[in-house]
Parts: C-alpha cells; sequence; structure tokens
C-alpha cells in the first residue's frame, strides 16, 4: 500500500484549479524543503532569483516555480507575482514523477502500455490459476505488447508489486506467478468423487455395451473428479458428466456427442479435435484448454466462461451463445454461423415454438 500526502481541506464545496505551465524547477536539498514547505511567507532568494519566471499571462495562464527537495517525492508550485515569498503555491504529492512525466511523454506511452499489460495478466492469473499458480509466456506478452519495447524484467516487477501476486517464479520463456491466499480459488474438489484410471476404464466398457443395448450400464461422471487422466478417443456418446471437474487430462478425439457438461469444470485439458455435437454445456467453466479442431455444432454453451483457452479451426456453428464469456480467445478461424445468443430463442428454434423455459 503506497501512502501519498495530500493537503485535506475542510468542507470545501468544489475543486477549484487554475492553469499553470512549469517554467523552471528548483531542487532544494531535504533540509531546505522541510523548512520552506512550512514557512512559505518567509523571503527566499531561490524565489527572488527566478520571479521572472513566475506570472499570470493574459490569457489567465499561471507561469510558475516548481521547487523539488532532495530525495523527495512531492513538490509546491509557487507563483510569486514579483515578490521573494510563495504568494500562491500550491502542494503537488508525487510531483517528481509528474514532471518526469511531462518532460518525457514518449516514457508515458510505454508506462501504459506496461500498466495495462500487468492489469491484464493479473486478471488472467486470477481467472486461470491452477493450484494456486498461473503461467505466463513472454512470446504471447510480446505479440499482445503493441510496442517493440516490452520489458521481461520491469514487468516481473510490475507483477511481484501486486497484492494478489505472492511470487514470481522466472525460466526461460515466461514466468510463473503464485497467487496471494487470499487471492486463491477455493477448493472445489473436496466434495468430488475422485475417479482412479480404473474405474474409468471399467464405466467406459459398461458405457459401450449401454449403446448398443448389450446391457451394460450408461457412464455418469457426474460430480467426480477426473485428474491426470487419458480418455483420448473414447466413446462416452450421451453420457453424464454434470457437475465433474476434469483436470490435466485428454480428451483429444473423443466422442460426446449428446452428452451432459452442466457446470462442468475443465482445467489445462487438451481437447482437441473433439466431437461433441448436440451437448449440453450450460454454465460450464474452461481454463487453460485447448479445444483446437473440437466440433461442438447444435450445442448449449448458456453461461459457460471460457479462460486463457484455445478453438483454432474449430466449429460452433448454430450453438447457443447466450452469456458465453470467450474472454480473448481468438475465434476469427472458428465457424461461427448461426449462433445464437439468446437460449430461448434458440431452443424455439431447435425444438419448436412451445418452449417452457
Amino acid at each position: 500500500m503506497k501512502i501519498i500526502n495530500v493537503p485535506f481541506r475542510r468542507k470545501d464545496t468544489e475543486i477549484e484549479t487554475n492553469p499553470c505551465v512549469i517554467e523552471k524547477t528548483v531542487e532544494l536539498s531535504s533540509d531546505c524543503f522541510e523548512h520552506f514547505s512550512k514557512n512559505l511567507l518567509n523571503d527566499y532568494d531561490f524565489i527572488l532569483e527566478n520571479t521572472d519566471c513566475m506570472y499570470q499571462d493574459k490569457n489567465g495562464l499561471n507561469h510558475c516555480l516548481l521547487v523539488l527537495g532532495k530525495n523527495r517525492e512531492d513538490g509546491v508550485i509557487v507563483e510569486s507575482e514579483g515578490s521573494a515569498y510563495a504568494r500562491y503555491s500550491a502542494f503537488i504529492p508525487n510531483a517528481r514523477s509528474v514532471i518526469n512525466q511531462m518532460r518525457y511523454p514518449s516514457l508515458n506511452t510505454f508506462a501504459d502500455e506496461m500498466r495495462s499489460l500487468a492489469d491484464n495478466y493479473v486478471q488472467k492469473a486470477l481467472l486461470g490459476q491452477l493450484e494456486c499458480k498461473y503461467r505466463i509466456d513472454f512470446d504471447e506478452v510480446k505479440i499482445v505488447c503493441e510496442r517493440s519495447g516490452f520489458n521481461e524484467d520491469l514487468f516481473m516487477d510490475m507483477l511481484s508489486d501486486r497484492d494478489e501476486i505472492q511470487d514470481v517464479e522466472f525460466f526461460d520463456d515466461g514466468c510463473t506467478v503464485t497467487i496471494s491466499e487470499q487471492y486463491q480459488r477455493p477448493d472445489d474438489e473436496k466434495n468430488l468423487r475422485l475417479l482412479s484410471s480404473e474405474e474409468i476404464e471399467i464405466m467406459c466398457a459398461k458405457h459401450i455395451l449401454w449403446l448398443y443395448d448389450m446391457s451394460g450400464e450408461q457412464a455418469d461422471f457426474s460430480n467426480c473428479l477426473v485428474k491426470d487422466m487419458n480418455l483420448s478417443g473414447k466413446n462416452l456418446i450421451n453420457a453424464i458428466f454434470d457437475g465433474a471437474k476434469f483436470v490435466n487430462t485428454n480428451l483429444s478425439k473423443a466422442e460426446v456427442c449428446f452428452a451432459s457438461f452442466n457446470g462442468t469444470k475443465f482445467q489445462n485439458c487438451n481437447c482437441e479435435d473433439i466431437t461433441a455435437e448436440e451437448c449440453e454445456f450450460k454454465n460450464a467453466e474452461c481454463i487453460a484448454c485447448s479445444f483446437d479442431l473440437a466440433i461442438f455444432t447444435h450445442s448449449d454453451f448458456t453461461g459457460t466462461e471460457f479462460y486463457d483457452c484455445t478453438m483454432h479451426k474449430g466449429s460452433l456453428q448454430n450453438c447457443c451463445i447466450d452469456k458465453t464469456e470467450f474472454g480473448d480467445m481468438d475465434l476469427n478461424s472458428t465457424d461461427m454461423r448461426n449462433c445464437n445468443y439468446d437460449e430461448k430463442e434458440w431452443l424455439a428454434e431447435v425444438f419448436g415454438e412451445n418452449i417452457s423455459m
């Protein structure tokens, strides 16, 4: 928390300001500045020597002297009107930074962009954190950055300055941030049933039998935790996944058409080339997942949120995306034809006019 010094006034009805331009800056020793700031009506040689640059012109613009103290951030603007004392004065918090910004406007552009990058990636880290950590790829940051002057060390220092970030660890092409405890995502796994690889294999085998009317049992992953598993190429058509959570799981080339994923969470999963037509994905959450080449035609994504995901050359054709949040996902190569932003309207189109919500 940064503390700034401000001259509070009591019961002012409005903020009164006057236009001014700083003609010259004078820097005093720290002790002299302390004395000056507490004795503004005393005569001072440094004011007398600079009376020619302090005046109000015919347009009402005040030409002033900025007084700084060595190793001090704050300053005082003075317009002496020909006197040797500070006839008119104004205290300026962080004046040294202000004058530097005025002196180097190009630095302001760079600083604004770095601030914007830091703000953006702090939010991405909070939303996309996995086990309280988030990895940032500097090559990705440089693509987002409009200028060529991206400074990796400054960027990491700025992240370290934020209350939301506990630690920043550098690696070859980026950094990993650790989220501060008060900003960590609540543990949502303790109430889920963790499935073993054997349980999943048995469930998938029984599901195949069920699909072909050979007894068996419909696969039901509801409220289950699937972690570090390989479900690549599995046939899970018509399976139930409501309220489940998938972490570090490979679902590439899986077939899950007509399945239900309402309230399902996906974190750091490979869902590339998955076929999931006519599915329900309402209020799902997808973090750091790849959906490249995935086919989701005629599916309902109402209320679903995507963070740090990709969907290159995928298809959302004829899907419902009512209140769907895609974040900064690049959808330029994704088939978005006939998507509908109103679930009630979409349901009426799919199932007929008389749909009760």
